[in-house]
């Protein structure tokens, strides 16, 4: 319990200061004077400086273990965001997101490492499902607590000090976490870094992970980007509302990933791919019982308050599970390269698939063809991915 308590704080510290950052947005384009188009450009550099130097970054984590790995991640983006603090433009900003983003795709491959390696088989998922409680937790308080702060204090101040709590955390942990035999030194090996990847584009059943987790990256991406504005105009709830209902999303969230990794676990013995079956399928129906049932009624608020949490218990919770399928899938010594890879999937699903969603809103006048659409989709590619995993199996 104790390394599961030290590796959920880079996750922590790495959600209070992105989630905080994304709630200090009004403030920073009030600043700046931009439009809603340039507030958005932000979350498109950070999530495209992660996608697109995942792979690097986990071959980096490879080499040099989960502990030095953490320590970089953590000092890398707190770095960057506390530059946000001093940053004279906008434009700016945008160019230190790439490096924040840098910082995470350094931080999630070194910490699926440390529990790849230092938890027994038969608790790995239970364990990545505690261990990433952290970034629900951190994400709830960022998004609570420092849009406040920031209205008292300004942006600036208030993103410097999370930033500073993010480096001070990752001191912390260089200094008390020792990592286990398994996960230190240099596990990439002295091969190449396109040899790594040949032979990690030959592993099918990882390449199909991957695949897998850009479905249900874009899934669950597409409903959680727009979901207060689903509140707001086609359920006509409040503004504060629709951010409350997005809360209990991560609050469900939050107990998700450890119930399931534990469901994982113990009751389906081990077996990911029926896990994520299941959650594909609680998926698919929940979200074509959200465009049959939103549409033919205006949903009650202890409806929504429903809705808002199994949302999170699903559309949250598979990411545990799924990053330890990706780590046994992989050989040994590329777990960091093929946390990277899967990382370089899910992302771009998650840049590509909320536009598309949002665009289908706007052409039919309400989010419900999107509920309906995503809800099919999951309906096919769960068990879809499902018989594949078990005939590549047989």
């Amino acid at each position: 319990m104790k390394l599961l308590v030290i590796l959920s704080l880079p996750y922590l510290a790495t959600s209070i200061n992105i989630d905080g950052f994304l709630g200090l947005l009004p403030l920073v384009r009030e600043d700046f004077g931009l439009t809603r188009a340039q507030v958005g450009l932000y979350t498109t550099f950070f999530f495209a400086g992660a996608a697109v130097l995942a792979i690097f970054a986990g071959r980096l984590v490879d080499r040099v273990g989960p502990r030095k790995g953490i320590l970089l991640g953590l000092i890398s983006m707190g770095c960057a965001m506390f530059v946000y603090g001093v940053a004279p433009s906008y434009s700016i900003i945008l160019g230190l997101a790439l490096l924040a983003g840098l910082g995470l795709s350094i931080i999630t491959p070194s910490v699926n490492q440390a529990v790849m390696a230092g938890a027994p088989p038969g608790k790995r998922a239970t364990s990545m499902g505690i261990m990433q409680s952290g970034i629900g937790i951190g994400g709830f308080t960022g998004a609570s607590l420092l849009p406040t702060i920031g209205a008292g204090i300004g942006w600036r101040p208030t993103i410097q000090i999370t930033a500073v709590l993010a480096m001070f955390i990752a001191i912390v942990i260089f200094l008390i976490y020792r990592e286990d035999s398994e996960a230190g030194g240099d596990r990439g090996g002295s091969s190449a870094l396109r040899e790594n990847l040949i032979a990690l584009f030959a592993n099918r059943d990882l390449v199909r992970a991957c695949l897998m987790g850009t479905v249900y990256a874009s899934v669950g991406a597409s409903a959680i980007f727009h979901y207060t504005v689903f509140l707001s105009d086609d359920m006509q709830l409040t503004t504060g509302l629709a951010g409350f209902g997005l809360g209990l999303i991560h609050i469900g969230g939050i107990c998700g990933r450890p119930v399931w990794g534990l469901l994982s676990d113990r009751i389906f013995g081990g077996d990911r791919a029926k896990t994520l079956l299941t959650l594909g399928a609680i998926i698919s129906a929940l979200y074509i019982l959200i465009g049959l049932l939103a549409y033919s009624t205006l949903l009650p608020v202890s409806g929504i308050i429903g809705v808002s949490v199994l949302l999170g218990l699903s559309v949250l919770s598979w990411i545990p599970v799924y990053f330890v399928t990706v780590g046994e899938l992989a050989d040994e010594g590329q777990v960091g390269m093929a946390t990277g890879l899967a990382m370089v999937f899910n992302r771009g699903g998650m840049l590509v698939a909320p536009p598309l969603f949002g665009w289908l809103a706007d052409a039919t006048g309400t989010y419900q063809t999107g509920w309906l659409l995503l809800g099919g989709i999951m309906a096919i590619a769960a068990p879809g991915f499902y018989f594949l995993r078990r005939k590549a199996k047989s």
